[in-house]
């Protein structure tokens, strides 16, 4: 994994995978990289956050940005975060979870995006 960051496709699914600590300084890059690729031709975007230790305002304001882009399209987001992490607390505190899916892992968060259908908003 180069620079916390794994971009991969399943099936009609695009996994980004980080690790590490996800805040202002590398959120642009991230960002950018991310929404380059994710084609029109998917489902949706699983964002798997398990790795991830930190994660400050702007990186939950990226995964926002995700929802919104990703509506416009009419694609899905789940994110993979594991029950007791404090990553997942904090996203819930933001309300995220009301906007996607959360799940234990990559996995289950592809066949949660797959089995959803039209995503939930």
């Amino acid at each position: 994994m180069s620079r916390g960051i794994e971009i991969t496709r399943q099936d009609d699914v695009v996994v980004v995978r980080l690790e590490g600590e996800v805040d202002l300084a590398n959120t642009p890059t991230l960002s950018a990289a991310i929404l380059e690729a994710i084609p029109n031709d998917v489902a949706g975007l699983v964002v798997d956050l398990c790795d991830v230790r930190y994660i400050d305002s702007v990186g939950i304001r990226m995964l926002f940005s995700f929802v919104r882009s990703l509506h416009a399209a009419r694609q899905g987001m789940a994110v993979a975060v594991a029950p007791d992490s404090p990553v997942r607390k904090l996203l819930k505190i933001t309300h995220l979870d009301e906007a996607v899916m959360f799940r234990p892992t990559a996995d289950e968060a592809c066949a949660a995006l797959r089995e959803g259908g039209a995503p939930q908003y």
